[in-house]
């Protein structure tokens, strides 16, 4: 999988810890294979070897002593139900999950999700948001291209793109007259800019979970 979304991951954690020394940080490995298959793409093409793909190194990590599984990656998670059953110790952190119960204490009724169009098509976001009475709302498929080109562009390290992301938002809170976001994807997670909006980033909310824990 793309190898900043765990980097982004283990620098957030490191940054919110509040350590005085090198032995407050919490243990970590940070396993990283570029060489699993596109999620997105296995999603639409109904290809399911990527699960047992994600399970192999899964269980290599649960073998490494670690009790708690973060998978940076947003889109993965429309395998968890099946990944879950491959691990006897080890919890994977769900920040599907994580983002829900976090809405539900801010009495958070309606949001709108930025993230991968296939991660959007795959509707186990909203289904799970509307299980706790949160409505979920979606970008048309204007808005969708440029949340998509903002995407593809990070991934090959092109410029501005928070300025842009940033103009993206206020365009997205003008049209939809709405003010509570969650940016389903990492690199959107890394571009999201300082707002006065409330933008829900589901790796941020895990480790409050770990750090807390």
């Amino acid at each position: 999988m793309w190898p900043m979304a765990g980097i982004y991951f283990n620098q957030l954690l490191v940054s919110k810890t509040n350590a005085q020394k090198d032995q407050d940080h919490l243990e970590t490995i940070l396993y990283t294979n570029p060489a699993i298959p596109d999620r997105t793409q296995c999603i639409l093409q109904k290809d399911n070897s990527i699960i047992y793909e994600l399970a192999k190194w899964l269980i290599f990590l649960e073998n490494c002593w670690c009790n708690q599984i973060v998978i940076a990656c947003n889109t993965a998670h429309y395998y968890i139900p099946q990944l879950e059953s491959f691990l006897t110790k080890a919890k994977i952190l769900n920040l599907v999950e994580i983002t829900a119960q976090k809405l539900k204490q801010n009495e958070i009724k309606k949001c709108i999700i930025l993230a991968t169009s296939w991660t959007i098509n795959s509707w186990i976001y909203e289904k799970l948001l509307n299980n706790h009475n949160i409505e979920t709302i979606v970008p048309n498929i204007q808005i969708q291209q440029q949340v998509m080109d903002i995407i593809y562009k990070y991934k090959s390290n092109k410029p501005n793109l928070k300025s842009k992301f940033k103009i993206l938002i206020e365009k997205i809170v003008q049209i939809y007259w709405i003010t509570n976001i969650i940016v389903w994807c990492t690199e959107l997670s890394i571009l999201k800019p300082d707002s006065p909006y409330s933008i829900f980033d589901p790796l941020d909310l895990c480790i409050e979970n770990i750090l807390r824990s």
